[in-house]
């Protein structure tokens, strides 16, 4: 079965600010050409999750076809990630009945996230 990653962020009317995620999520695509990446906003812009899966269900023949794993690019848990977000997943899951659709941490709490940053650290300091 194939795993689809919802890379999920706040959104914002600035397309400047919506401009590092979109280059984010193309790079992580050209990295990973063979894995199902997209970009999506918990509000204000678009597209939504919601948007997304309806995507990847029309393309994949169905929600019995792929899971969806969704990573929040945000540093920590708080308001979004801990009561926004699951909301989100729980109206794809509705909408979706048999959809495998899980939320991960928030990207900042992952431990390769946190080593990487200590190397950006530790080559400021050298």
């Amino acid at each position: 079965m194939k795993t689809a990653v919802a890379l999920i962020c706040h959104g914002s009317r600035d397309p400047k600010w919506r401009g590092v995620f979109e280059k984010l999520a193309a790079q992580l695509q050209a990295l990973r050409p063979t894995h199902l990446i997209a970009l999506c906003y918990m509000e204000i812009a678009t597209p939504t999750l919601m948007d997304i899966v309806t995507n990847w269900s029309a393309t994949l023949s169905g929600p019995e076809n792929f899971r969806v794993r969704v990573l929040p690019l945000f540093m920590a848990s708080g308001g979004h990630v801990d009561n926004d977000i699951p909301v989100l997943v729980s109206d794809v899951a509705t909408a979706f009945p048999g959809l495998d659709i899980a939320m991960e941490r928030p990207i900042g709490e992952n431990p390769m996230v946190v080593a990487a940053i200590g190397d950006i650290v530790t080559s400021l300091c050298e």
